[in-house]
């Protein structure tokens, strides 16, 4: 009974900081195959809540070299709820394949509803840019920014109502954002 004891007290500490916690980046971190940058994202207490975090932003590591950059500006404060990249052509299944980081249900991460029309997609090389969708709530508008893989040229592409939606089309190679009001529908469209 005592050494039983003696164990829990010793493993107590490792459960608790074998998962994901506040300032973890155990879960946040991915890489792109093409460029082979590593993607490591920083993380914020929650104002929210204050017992979770929000991923504020990405370190960008060249491996090669080991220079570091950031997507936002230090300062950005905004969650970042998804990113998305092509990272190579599956000459199988004739499609790209995509990376996706983001804190979506479970379901749309292994299908997401916002890629559209990758089949039968000719060969080519993947894109290189990135998709970044922040959000400061899920009753509140999204923003959509692009920028390349190493994190320049960030741009703001626009927003996105919380009644609305966006989606990448992979064959046409456009980001379509569609905002509606009743049967007043809003298409725009941007090239990826």
């Amino acid at each position: 009974m005592i050494i039983r004891r003696i164990v829990q007290i010793m493993l107590f500490p490792m459960i608790i900081y074998a998962g994901s916690y506040p300032g973890s980046t155990e879960k946040d971190v991915t890489s792109d195959p093409e460029s082979n940058l590593i993607y490591i994202g920083i993380n914020e207490i929650s104002k929210k809540d204050k017992i979770g975090y929000s991923i504020v932003n990405y370190m960008i590591l060249n491996p090669t070299d080991g220079t570091k950059s950031f997507i936002f500006p230090k300062e950005n404060q905004k969650t970042i709820k998804s990113i998305l990249f092509e990272t190579k052509y599956d000459s199988t299944e004739k499609r790209m394949i995509l990376n996706f980081r983001n804190d979506l249900p479970y379901s749309l991460r292994i299908n997401p509803e916002f890629v559209i029309n990758n089949d039968f997609i000719e060969k080519r090389i993947p894109k290189d840019k990135m998709i970044i969708v922040i959000n400061d709530g899920y009753d509140q508008p999204s923003e959509i920014w692009t920028c390349l893989k190493n994190g320049k040229n960030l741009t703001k592409i626009s927003t996105v109502e919380v009644k609305g939606s966006w989606h990448l089309d992979i064959r046409n190679c456009k980001i379509r954002i569609v905002n509606q009001k009743g049967y007043e529908t809003s298409i725009n469209q941007y090239d990826w």
